[in-house]
């Protein structure tokens, strides 16, 4: 759905390079247009602020979503990159200046994908009322 409103989609992993193919098999990527890389520096994920720590993984709120996605039938298989650092979701315009994040703040939190589509539709839009207003202007 992402693809089709004009969003390009790029996931930054924090593993290996060599796990970037397991990452796209078990998550059923099979679209060459969804670009994954991955920093095992973790100097993207430090320049974006997101979490990392023991707390975060292991702590009361993280257990909780641990046993909730365990009942839902989710694994946390992956043993590859820091274990302890947490993910999330930057959205950015055109050029290249981010409109919208997600952080995860503790294991288990779990982007709304209606929030991020719902981010997309409101920068298209936007994006639109600009160029009417530029072509309008001329």
């Amino acid at each position: 759905e992402l693809i089709a409103l004009g969003a390009r989609i790029v996931f930054i992993g924090l593993g290996s390079a060599q796990g970037i193919a397991s990452f796209r098999a078990k998550h059923r990527f099979t679209r060459e247009d969804i670009c994954i890389v991955t920093d095992p520096t973790l100097s993207l994920h430090n320049a974006l602020g997101l979490e990392r720590g023991l707390m975060k993984v292991q702590g009361p709120k993280a257990l909780f979503n641990r046993a909730k996605l365990g009942l839902q039938g989710y694994k946390n298989q992956s043993e590859d990159g820091d274990l302890l650092q947490q993910g999330g979701a930057v959205l950015l315009d055109a050029g290249r200046e981010e409109i919208w994040r997600h952080k995860n703040t503790y294991f288990g939190d779990v982007l709304d994908p209606n929030e991020l589509v719902e981010a997309v539709l409101q920068e298209r839009a936007r994006s639109s009322l600009s160029s009417k207003v530029s072509s309008g202007s001329q």
